[in-house]
């Protein structure tokens, strides 16, 4: 509890709510320092840390957060880029105690899990079934199902398995006023019940039914990339208008789909049912060189009429920090020259049919494709290929200096034969800023990683960052694209969704905030009511540092 002062107020209300939980309550100074920043730019100290045991704890603790107005910030790995996580109330880490794996079924193909459980390790566990949760972002190794679901993550082979959102049945979560809820797939009969419930659940079917039914034609229209790109702007709606009733070959009407990418704004997710899917047998990686970037975007299209289950896209940048990076030399072993950038296409067994199918790409692409080399990668060392490519984003951020290349712009998502010109805008951009960036990413999901490079610890260069941010904006709405396809608002994007979604749509998201969470507990100032992007950003050269010398010392590189 807190350290030797003179209680505050606020002090004596984290005691009562000690008293309260079975699980811990951290308010000593350095647990908040540790807390208070995330993989994104940004920092605040939070007045506490909540460590729950189980739901009863979450529940408990949403009851008092509403009684006594204590802004609660759920917290998983802390790995997402937008500033999830960070915040001035009371952090609630959901994985210190809650990480079991309850169930699994394999006749049905499907898990049952606390959110702690790291995504990794619940494969590690199911691959001697054959099985696996095939949603696979690139901090699959120490991000938790719970953060997935909060944020929609997705990886390398969404292209084919989808995002988290495809690949979730039902939860069990805590809403804004501290009852439960099921959300699972409801019957027509089941709906209708669950719209005459009085209850805080019971307020929420009847906000979406009718919110939906009175502006149908509206949400359709009103979204972002009607044509299939992905989008973590916002609430979907527009996911929900082709469900059952509205859509009577929809799926059912599911809200455990719908809380996926809301970013712990709606409720507090205790228990996770998982679709799962077979491991795939066959396994064929197409590596393919380019020497101009510009020729590997504009090849993007042409690689996808083959229907790989993965396309992603490493330019130069990041295959040149892997040369001097001792874990990653192996993994170089595929690289033919010094290429501007790299596709990597996956095939899986179904697309392989005996071999056929990609002798005929290999042969195809070849002829098609600017490219210079094509190498083919199988079996186990595909695995050394993707290690490389997920250990991309670290390279960077372990780069000498103050010069990195940041978040802000990195998920944007426009259509793939947009690519090109796309990143050529953003390119031209950033000269009038005198910086370049780097590129990475989802190319086949029309998802690109651009991150500029500029030293936040400048004022002089977080202005431009923010100039960056406004402009870029700008760009994405000019070629109809979506902000956030995969990291979500948080406190990054939320401030432009207005822009993006129009004044009406928003008008829709913060009566659904309202639905949930009436009080606006639940991660308040992110995806909506945001604070300017450019706020609260981590320290400068200015901050003072204790006067001591540390153990592990990495000042001569820069560190």
């Amino acid at each position: 509890m807190p350290e030797s002062h003179k209680p505050s107020p606020m002090d004596k209300t984290l005691e009562q709510l000690d008293q309260l939980l079975e699980g811990d309550v951290l308010t000593d100074t350095l647990s908040r320092m540790l807390y208070a920043t995330d993989a994104s730019p940004y920092q605040q100290r939070p007045v506490a840390i909540v460590r729950p045991c189980h739901a009863q704890d979450c529940a408990s603790l949403i009851k008092f957060a509403a009684a006594n107005t204590l802004p609660l910030i759920p917290r998983a790995a802390g790995t997402s880029l937008a500033g999830q996580c960070v915040g001035e109330g009371v952090i609630v880490d959901i994985n210190h105690y809650m990480n079991r794996v309850i169930a699994v079924d394999v006749k049905n193909r499907c898990a049952t899990v606390e959110p702690g459980v790291v995504c990794n390790d619940l494969n590690n566990e199911l691959r001697e079934l054959g099985l696996m949760f095939a949603p696979d972002p690139s901090t699959s190794n120490y991000c938790t199902l719970g953060g997935m679901m909060g944020n929609n993550a997705w990886g390398i082979h969404s292209q084919h398995y989808g995002t988290t959102r495809d690949n979730i049945i039902k939860a069990k979560v805590v809403l804004g006023d501290g009852s439960t809820a099921l959300f699972e797939p409801l019957s027509h009969a089941t709906l209708q019940q669950k719209l005459r419930l009085n209850n805080r659940e019971g307020i929420i079917y009847r906000t979406l039914y009718d919110m939906i039914n009175r502006h149908h034609s509206l949400i359709q229209q009103g979204f972002p990339a009607p044509d299939g790109l992905l989008r973590n702007t916002g609430y979907p709606l527009d996911a929900l208008v082709h469900s059952q009733p509205w859509q009577a070959t929809g799926p059912l009407f599911n809200l455990s789909p719908f809380i996926c990418g809301s970013e712990g704004t709606l409720a507090l997710t205790t228990e996770i049912e998982l679709k799962l899917v077979p491991i795939p047998q066959q396994r064929i990686l197409l590596c393919i060189h380019f020497h101009r970037l510009d020729e590997a975007l504009q090849s993007v299209a042409q690689v996808l009429a083959f229907q790989p289950v993965a396309l992603e896209i490493i330019d130069h940048h990041i295959l040149k920090r892997t040369a001097t990076n001792v874990q990653q030399q192996a993994n170089r072993f595929w690289l033919e020259g010094n290429p501007a950038a790299v596709l990597l296409v996956e095939f899986h067994e179904n697309a392989i049919a005996g071999a056929k199918i990609p002798k005929d790409a290999i042969a195809a692409l070849s002829k098609q494709l600017a490219a210079y080399a094509l190498t083919v990668v199988e079996s186990e060392q595909i695995e050394q290929v993707w290690a490389l490519r997920k250990a991309g984003l670290g390279m960077l951020m372990g780069e000498p200096g103050d010069m990195k290349g940041v978040t802000g712009i990195e998920d944007a998502a426009v259509k793939v034969t947009d690519l090109a010109a796309y990143v050529g805008a953003v390119q031209q951009l950033l000269l009038t800023h005198d910086t370049d960036c780097v590129v990475y990413g989802p190319a086949g999901r029309g998802t690109l990683h651009l991150r500029p490079k500029l030293n936040l610890n400048l004022a002089t260069e977080r202005q431009k960052y923010r100039q960056i941010l406004d402009q870029v904006c700008d760009i994405i709405i000019r070629f109809g694209g979506s902000i956030s396809s995969k990291h979500g608002d948080g406190r990054l994007r939320a401030f432009y969704l207005q822009r993006v979604l129009g004044t009406e749509i928003v008008t829709l998201l913060q009566t659904v905030k309202n639905a949930f969470d009436p009080q606006h507990i639940l991660n308040p100032n992110t995806v909506l009511n945001a604070l300017p992007p450019d706020q609260n950003l981590r320290f400068t050269r200015k901050h003072n540092t204790l006067n001591f010398k540390p153990f592990f010392d990495w000042s001569k590189d820069s560190g």
